[in-house]
């Protein structure tokens, strides 16, 4: 027997469930489908990232960003990390701009992007990574997506600690590229919700005009679940077979 541990991650499906995967209505699935004995929780590793940013970031370098008031309106956020020790909710559009190097939103409470987009602009090899201790949410048409004309999956994480929340019945078009990886999550979407990269969810629940649509870029970006956290440990018991002759 030997103790390994498991605390990275490279998507390679469309869908990884844990416990359940349901379909009602006339969803799209694109993509392999499969189910693991075990996701990585992530929130001991998002409070590893919580208490780095509040210790050092770059908030200073973006007017709109304020550790308690949120993004407040519309603006552009550079390279760098950022931190918001509660809730955030999108108020207006906003643009992320990658062209100097990788962004990190570390976020201590909901994430709601609300109506409304992000658009990630600049060199297609640097990355946003989305650390959200609480619940993500959207409605109405909110859009998470690059300016390249190729699908670009792996340029957006979405990081989760607790729940999916699903405005989508409501009207309207959710458009993510993105990973998303929530553990602890029961994903139950029932509307019209289309993503292009990939999703790990505890549970998964599908319906209405939903389109899920693996993107392949996804395998170029590597999950790292080190920081802040104990990596997932497991036996792995191999089996061998002897053969004695005798003579």
């Amino acid at each position: 027997m030997e103790l390994e541990s498991i605390s990275e991650v490279t998507p390679d499906t469309a869908i990884t469930y844990q416990n359940d995967y349901h379909i009602r209505g006339n969803p799209t699935i694109d993509g392999d489908i499969e189910r693991v004995e075990f996701l990585i929780d992530t929130r001991s590793m998002i409070d590893g990232h919580l208490i780095e940013a509040a210790d050092d970031n770059d908030n200073d370098r973006v007017d709109c960003v304020n550790a308690t008031e949120g993004i407040t309106g519309s603006c552009t956020i550079t390279n760098g990390t950022y931190y918001f020790d509660g809730d955030v909710q999108l108020s207006d559009d906003i643009e992320i701009d990658t062209t100097d190097g990788d962004v990190e939103l570390v976020i201590g409470g909901d994430f709601d992007l609300a109506n409304h987009e992000i658009m990630v602009t600049g060199d297609g090899e640097n990355t946003v990574t989305y650390y959200v201790a609480g619940n993500l949410g959207f409605q109405g048409n909110a859009k998470v997506y690059t300016t390249n004309e190729d699908p670009e999956g792996y340029r957006n994480a979405f990081v989760i600690g607790e729940g999916f929340d699903d405005g989508t019945s409501g009207g309207g078009t959710v458009e993510l590229d993105a990973i998303v990886y929530a553990s602890n999550a029961d994903v139950d979407i029932n509307g019209n919700f289309h993503l292009t990269g990939s999703i790990h969810a505890r549970s998964v629940t599908l319906g209405g005009n939903d389109q899920i649509n693996y993107d392949e870029s996804v395998e170029q970006r590597v999950l790292d679940f080190t920081a802040g956290s104990t990596p997932v440990m497991f036996l792995h018991i191999a089996e061998h077979t002897v053969t004695v002759d005798e003579g």
